[in-house]
């Protein structure tokens, strides 16, 4: 009876998984001919997308295994996000796709309350570089997927590659940093930004007012570069020359030369003033710039890319000297005095430590135009949607505030920021129509100054931005409500209810595995406690004296004593006893490679971290990862390689874990007059902040016993190892290794 009830059950749990036809037809059926029964619905294979009917109770079974619901019954818009959060531009890819996924959570909850749950956003994420051949392949894929509309790309380099592809394909796709004029083009391409002949416009009438300095542009040689810098000349009476580099290899010194030969051709340097147009490469511009002379002795400026650079800011002999040469850059500004705004600001500060640029707010907007457009047009098809944001944007108004689009589906803005560094901080000012009497700007003694009808309000705007009372303020307001509060707790209640429950079974074992570990490692740095050799004489009746461990070996091999005294550390004896027969003395140098690895010496770190991605390099195939080693520095160190490596290991692995298909990782390692440190960086999902407080301990789940390892070894070595992640935005661990004296 027993074994009759399993055999039922199997039969109907395997016959809920079966594809079957409610009309007993096979698979190769066409969608149109394909009619279900009551109790049964219609999905697609994932092989060859052939309809089928199934028991509508295990539909949901069949969407985990791949299968498709057909498009007229899927309420679920997916958006795919190109933003490029590694590379030159990863700056901006960071906050804009943190602000597009808290965008994206925000509006399925606003869906909830009016009672269309069966309704929501489904962000599709890839991992870009600014590689305009890389994300034209990637958006292929994802449109072979089914993902027919999408957020970015952020350059118009890669904009201007998608293009055409993106028409044939009749894709939607909403720029948030794309601001090339050659792309404002009346297409199925929205930009939720201004094109640069507003920002050129801007530019020129500031140098103007200014005594019309020569302008030398360091450009960036691709399609938005050159046309930012022929909308300054067309729009610029004064004289502009230009230097273009290649963004794959700026070749930062010579051009820094060129550029420093220009500034000496001119009679006085006051008259002269250098524009960069370019990405986050323009913090080594200015790092290489200090070794110049000539080039800190004028005024420089930069662009709508260059704003709240933190590449910029976060060298500091960069951030001095990019105050030094009173570096300004412009950027079209959001509506930062909104609720709405503040409300979404605090969130991203929260996670990015800092206030984000603009173009996290063009981002947070265009999920909520597609969302909008989604509820107006009661569909997801990519044609409906583009025809039905021109209507929904005049009646949104959000974190860039009321939204203005032209003929060509840009953003029509004429209200921008001026950002300036003061110490080793961003600040902003703001400037308002570019046509009214408050632009007027002068650069007197290097100093760009407002001068403005209320010269208080500027200094309102700055102190608003710099006040931390007013951001705990807010970020007070964001974390008081009480339901907020409850859910968090209640989550937090059943993390931990869940993870006992998980670990509990398998406790003992990762127990006894960690103290194995624990010995493995505990036995190295052993020299020290010699109380070791006091039992071994014992099993020896011989009364040899304790603090020669030689004679203990003398009763098996004469040659023992040979080996003994060259490892100092006790661990040796231990590999040479009993169990090792008398005839094999030769045997014994063997483990003696083994223990050359396992004690210090100077070694290079780029060899190192070569040998590490030359070992885990095979476990990035199944996800086609990109590991590379992403540090400048070579440094000769005295360390043990066995534990630096067996360090590295974990991170590595749990990097591995953390990264999606095509990701990336990478390792490096820097110094300052103690330290030496290394990381292990990924553009993978992140770790919560919950986990991320039990990563190191003991009682952690999945790889916690090898992280637990790692914290071992760099606490052992005198140094610290630590992580800082952001979720969806990536992982770096980081440990450190006192410099030998």
């Amino acid at each position: 009876m027993k074994y009759a009830l399993c055999l039922s059950f199997l039969i109907f749990f395997t016959m809920s998984f079966i594809d079957i036809d409610a009309n007993g037809q096979s698979d190769d059926v066409s969608s149109e001919t394909v009619i279900c029964t009551e109790d049964y619905e219609i999905v697609f294979k994932p092989s060859n997308n052939v309809p089928i009917c199934v028991k509508s109770s295990s539909v949901e079974n069949f969407l985990d295994r791949g299968y498709m619901l057909p498009i007229s019954t899927q309420d679920n818009l997916r958006i795919g996000l190109l933003f490029s959060t590694t590379g030159d531009y990863s700056t901006y890819g960071t906050e804009s796709q943190l602000a597009a996924l808290t965008a994206i959570d925000d509006f399925n909850e606003h869906l909830k309350s009016i009672d269309k749950g069966e309704m929501s956003l489904i962000p599709e994420i890839v991992y870009l570089s600014t590689n305009p051949e890389y994300t034209l392949e990637q958006v292929k894929k994802m449109h072979i997927d089914g993902v027919d509309v999408f957020i970015g790309p952020q350059t118009s380099a890669e904009l201007g590659l998608l293009k055409p592809y993106a028409d044939s394909e009749h894709l939607l796709i909403i720029s948030t940093s794309s601001t090339a004029p050659s792309l404002a083009i009346a297409d199925n391409i929205y930009r939720l930004v201004p094109d640069d002949t507003n920002q050129a416009r801007l530019l020129s009438k500031i140098l103007e007012d200014n005594g019309s300095p020569t302008v030398l542009l360091l450009v960036r040689d691709d399609v938005w570069g050159n046309g930012l810098a022929n909308a300054i000349k067309e729009s610029y009476s004064g004289e502009v020359s230009q230097i273009n580099y290649d963004p794959e290899s700026p070749l930062y010194e010579k051009t820094l030369q060129d550029l420093s030969e220009l500034v000496t051709t001119e009679s006085q340097r006051s008259d002269v003033v250098i524009g960069v147009i370019g990405f986050g490469e323009t913090a080594e511009f200015l790092s290489n710039a200090i070794q110049f002379d000539v080039l800190d002795d004028v005024v420089w400026f930069g662009t709508d890319s260059n704003a709240n650079e933190q590449k910029i800011i976060q060298d500091e002999q960069i951030a001095s000297f990019a105050q030094k040469v009173s570096f300004r850059a412009i950027q079209f500004a959001s509506d930062y005095g909104s609720p709405l705004h503040e409300n979404v600001e605090s969130k991203l500060f929260v996670d990015l430590g800092y206030l984000p640029s603009t173009y996290a707010y063009a981002a947070y907007d265009a999920v909520w135009v597609l969302g909008l457009s989604m509820l107006d047009a009661d569909s997801i098809d990519p044609n409906t949607l583009g025809l039905a944001i021109p209507d929904v944007v005049t009646s949104y108004r959000g974190t860039l505030g009321d939204l203005r689009l032209n003929d060509a589906g840009d953003l029509i803005s004429d209200n921008y920021d001026v950002w300036s560094v003061v110490e080793g901080k961003w600040y902003k000012g703001n400037f308002r129509e570019i046509n009214g009497t408050g632009l007027v700007q002068k650069i007197e003694d290097g100093v760009i100054t407002q001068e403005q009808s209320s010269p208080t309000e500027t200094e309102t705007t700055l102190t608003e931005q710099s006040s931390p009372t007013e951001t705990e303020t807010t970020l007070t307001e964001q974390s008081s409500p009480t339901e907020t509060n409850l859910l968090v707790l209640v989550l937090i209640v059943l993390i931990i209810i869940i993870s006992s429950i998980a670990t509990f079974s398998v406790w003992r074992l990762k127990k006894s595995l960690t103290k194995l570990k624990n010995s493995t490692h505990i036995d190295k740095p052993e020299p020290t406690p010699e109380p070791e050799p006091t039992p071994e004489p014992e099993p020896t009746p011989e009364p040899e004296p304790t603090p020669e461990p030689e004679p203990t070996p003398e009763p098996e091999p004469t040659p023992e004593p040979e080996p003994t005294p060259e490892p100092e550390p006790t661990p040796e004896p231990e590999p040479t006893p009993e169990p090792e027969p008398t005839p094999e003395p030769e045997p014994t140098p063997e483990p003696e490679p083994t223990k050359t690895k396992n004690i210090d010496a100077m070694l290079s770190t780029k060899e190192i971290l070569q040998h590490c991605i030359k070992t885990h390099s095979s476990l990035m195939d199944d996800k086609n990862i990109e590991f590379l080693d992403s540090s400048i520095k070579d440094i000769e160190i005295k360390f043990n390689e066995k534990q630096i490596s067996e360090i590295f290991s974990p991170l590595i692995k749990t990097a591995h874990d953390l990264v999606g298909a095509y990701g990336k990782i990478e390792i490096g390692v820097d110094d300052d007059e103690k330290n030496v440190t290394f990381f292990v960086k990924d553009n993978g999902d992140g770790i919560s902040k919950e986990k991320q407080d039990q990563l190191f301990k003991k009682d952690d789940h999945n790889t916690s016993s090898g992280l637990m390892m790692s914290r071992q070894l760099v606490e052992e070595m005198g140094g610290k190892i630590w992580v800082e992640s952001v979720s969806y935005l990536g992982t770096s661990f980081y440990f450190t290794i006192p410099k030998s004296e």
